[in-house]
């Protein structure tokens, strides 16, 4: 028996919500189409929340997800990186605490966030975590981003401590 999963599309005040069983060996993924401005909440219906790990790919302008347990891709999203705006991570799950938040590379390898992966299909691992989202719209949710994203948090420090190694005097 394969588990199903379910994918969320936030387009601010509308959703749709489409089914996703795990696509085998001889199953195909579901395909669905990216629409700009959206927010997609992967969902595992037996607890309610996101899935704590997944694994994705960038094939052209797809967006390609693979669920745990998986040795194929069980999700498209079509056209993801044509429509959604440049440094913007639209994937995004719920935790435990009810808040949400996008998936992040497993690794420490910033290149390999959602938004940076390389039209290779070199698959990554991904987590929940990183910089708490609203659930909808890509507006507020690149802006969240850009102000509480640790990964610029860390070149920000870094920046910091390249500036300040002058010396003073009084």
């Amino acid at each position: 028996m394969t588990k199903t999963y379910q994918i969320k599309i936030n387009q601010g005040k509308d959703s749709k919500i489409v089914e996703i069983p795990q696509a085998g060996p001889k199953g195909q993924a579901v395909t669905v189409k990216a629409v700009e401005g959206a927010r997609y909440q992967l969902v595992d219906p037996q607890t309610g929340f996101g899935p704590e790990n997944i694994r994705t790919s960038r094939q052209g302008k797809d967006l390609k997800v693979s669920f745990e347990g998986s040795q194929t891709t069980d999700l498209v999203v079509e056209n993801y990186y044509a429509v959604t705006p440049v440094g913007f991570n639209g994937l995004i799950g719920e935790a435990e605490s009810g808040r949400f938040y996008e998936y992040i590379p497993e690794s420490a390898a910033g290149m390999a966030s959602v938004p940076m992966l390389a039209d290779s299909g070199q698959v990554v691992g991904m987590a929940l975590g990183g910089a708490e989202v609203t659930p909808t719209g890509a507006a507020v949710g690149v802006l969240a981003a850009g102000l509480f994203s640790p990964w610029l948090l860390g070149a920000g420090v870094l920046a910091a401590a390249a500036g300040g190694s002058g010396s003073g005097s009084g």
